[in-house]
């Protein structure tokens, strides 16, 4: 929208048309309100006129819509009741809500209240007597209250304070709040088995309702074409006869066509897919946070970490080419690279310049920039050695100790361009044993060489740790990272 964001103002508005065109899927459809009123309220300039002139151009079937807006918006009416859950679990993560009563009392300083108070009927408030009217409203508002954090309950956010009878907040209710994650995402991330694969992951994303769209008659066709691409197929039947028909099937498939950089015709699936991999990169988030401070899911942790940059860096690993990753190195160049065997950081290290610009059909300085820029990701990357300690004259494993490291600690003189175009990266370190709730250590941001100890568990067959790099191909890998326990 032309006036969106900037600070224009007129005496006279046109506004030339009430709908706008949204995709071929989409067609045509009205503005809403907001955005005719945002428009509008440019006409009038402060400081020159008393009054603004707006001009509304419009079909016959809008004039109503037009007329009704020109004559003031119609009753504002609240949305709470359609997000308590959320937002009394975000207000007890605060701890502003500490108590059924507490809540009872915060909800009737909102919107909610006066329209409940207003108009009991409407929410199934039966009143016997005038008189006791606000005793059947606190009634009917603590109920809903109750309801809710009974819910937040039994899914383990929050905790009951037995000696003061108040609720506290476990991490999940933090997380939950802090990245505005609803509550029918955060069921479906608490029934996440504890070695979950990457596919559960992605099963679980694509069955929240905000993430799913409709699935048109039009786009039918590419999204069945792309289902042939991805990594992971709809297991709905035989491949040859699955058909995306449904929501959850159509997110499966355009996330999935994210990574694999499968390019649609269709302007609207474009845009689903933009959306819809921003708001999964926001629920990974919240996902890789609570797996590791929540249900100490180690695993779905390290999971969740890798589909996000999967969805960030469109590469599912090593083997589908990393040198996109690289500034200047644009997927046409990628893929000419691959044609000629190019595809990891070493394969360059390896090649001369000479041979990269040949195989990239890029001319020169290119080969010796991407060689540059490959040199100091790979000597500013780190690598990871670990080493079990055991309880002093037994074989009982009392803590791990690993040592994170850079691969090349020399200084590599590098050029500009080198600099420039070599991403930063940053690593996570995950341990965890093959048992639920047994996440040893999450550790984020880590950039430089670090001695990191942590706590054996006292049962356990086998702990896992993991260097993930921010950088797709930068992983760390060590044999020593597997540990067993002595039986006793």
């Amino acid at each position: 929208m032309f006036f969106t964001f900037t600070n224009y103002t007129a005496h006279l508005v046109i506004i030339k048309g009430t709908s706008a065109w949204r995709g071929s899927g989409c067609g045509y459809q009205d503005l809403d309100a907001a955005s005719l009123l945002q428009m509008a309220g440019r006409a009038g300039r402060p400081g020159f006129d008393t009054s603004g002139t707006v001009v509304i151009m419009t079909d016959h079937a809008s004039t109503g819509r037009v007329d009704q807006l020109c004559n003031g918006l119609g009753p504002v009416e609240s949305q709470l009741e359609n997000k308590l859950i959320e937002v009394i679990n975000s207000e007890i993560s605060q701890q502003v809500i500490g108590s059924p009563d507490a809540a009872l009392n915060w909800i009737k300083e909102t919107l909610y209240f006066v329209q409940v108070r207003k108009n009991p009927a409407k929410f199934g408030i039966k009143m016997q007597h005038h008189s006791s009217s606000d005793k059947a409203i606190d009634s009917f508002l603590l109920y809903q209250c109750e309801h809710r954090i009974q819910k937040l309950l039994q899914l383990g956010l929050i905790q009951e304070n037995k000696e003061y009878g108040d609720y506290m907040p476990l991490p999940a209710s933090q997380i939950m709040a802090s990245n505005l994650v609803d509550f029918q995402a955060t069921e479906l991330f608490v029934g996440l088995p504890f070695d979950s694969s990457q596919r559960q992951v992605l099963t679980a994303l694509c069955q929240i309702d905000d993430l799913q769209r409709p699935v048109r008659k039009h786009e039918k066709k590419q999204l069945n074409e792309a289902h042939k691409d991805i990594q992971h197929k709809l297991l709905d039947g035989p491949l040859s006869k699955i058909r995306v028909q449904r929501p959850f099937q159509k997110a499966f498939v355009l996330l999935q066509a994210c990574i694999g950089r499968h390019d649609f015709a269709d302007y609207t699936l474009r845009q689903e897919m933009t959306q819809m991999v921003e708001y999964c990169r926001r629920m990974l988030t919240a996902l890789e946070e609570y797996s590791a401070k929540g249900s100490k899911h180690g695993h779905v942790a390290a999971q969740s970490l890798k589909l996000r940059r999967s969805l960030v860096s469109c590469l599912w690993g090593e083997d589908d080419g990393v040198l996109n990753q690289i500034h200047g190195v644009w997927p046409k160049t990628t893929a000419a690279l691959r044609m000629h065997g190019i595809v990891t950081f070493k394969h360059v290290q390896e090649a001369s310049a000479k041979a990269l610009e040949k195989a990239g059909g890029r001319p020169s300085p290119f080969g010796s920039q991407l060689k540059g820029a490959v040199d100091k990701l790979i000597n500013s990357s780190l690598q990871m050695s670990a080493e079990v300690i055991y309880k002093s004259g037994s074989n009982v494993p009392d803590h791990i100790t690993c040592i994170v490291e850079s691969r090349n600690p020399r200084n590599v003189a590098m050029g500009q361009s080198a600099t420039e175009q070599a991403p930063v990266v940053t690593y996570t370190l995950i341990a965890y044993a093959d048992t639920p709730g047994s996440c040893l250590h999450f550790q984020d941001n880590i950039s430089s060489s670090d001695t990191i100890k942590f706590k054996c568990p006292e049962k356990f067959g086998l702990v896992v740790i993991q260097l993930i790099a921010s950088t797709v191909g930068l992983d760390g890998k060590i044999c020593s990272s597997f540990f067993f326990a002595e039986p006793e």
